[in-house]
């Protein structure tokens, strides 16, 4: 994996123990894990495209209350040089205070598909992750189950969509 070495896994590996025609030694070190990843060709998207971009696991934007941003993004044109790129503030994922995830926002993974709106073609990104939602009630559709219950139960998968692969990506 390319990105292995970018998130924060620490191999104790020779660079010269390794098969340099399937392998691909990275030195860069990023906050993150659990990266998903997604190459997006300038020929399916003319303004993003010609870059690799991962969105990872580990750290959440706060403003001090509640959790405003979620996966860290970065983008690469080669697998060596990434810039944080995420729309809010370096992540990609924008979090309101409305939406059902409360934290622990974990391994994301991306698709990208051609649509047509009113006879436009466009490009829409898609954003899969886990996250604990916030404690339910009667009228809520998620766990009423506290997380000293048990915090398992109150996990479910999220969808977010955005026009550009790194955001702002918003709830479905």
């Amino acid at each position: 994996y390319y990105w292995c070495k970018i998130m924060d896994i620490n191999f104790n590996l020779n660079k010269q123990d390794f098969n340099k025609k399937l392998f691909r030694y990275n030195d860069l070190l990023q906050d993150g894990a659990d990266p998903g990843a997604i190459w997006v060709d300038e020929k399916d998207d003319s303004k993003y495209g010609g870059y690799f971009y991962i969105v990872t696991t580990g750290g959440e934007l706060n403003d001090g209350t509640k959790t405003t941003g979620a996966f860290s993004c970065y983008k690469s044109k080669d697998l060596s040089s990434w810039e944080k790129c995420g729309a809010v503030n370096g992540y990609a994922l924008q979090v309101n205070a409305t939406d059902w995830p409360m934290q622990d926002y974990w391994a994301p993974e991306y698709f990208h598909e051609k649509i047509e709106v009113n006879g436009v073609v466009k490009n829409r990104y898609y954003l899969y992750f886990n996250a604990l939602s916030k404690q339910g009630n009667s009228f809520a559709e998620y766990a009423s189950i506290s997380i000293q219950e048990s915090r398992f139960s109150r996990f479910y998968i999220g969808i977010a969509v955005s026009d550009c692969p790194y955001g702002p990506f918003t709830l479905v």
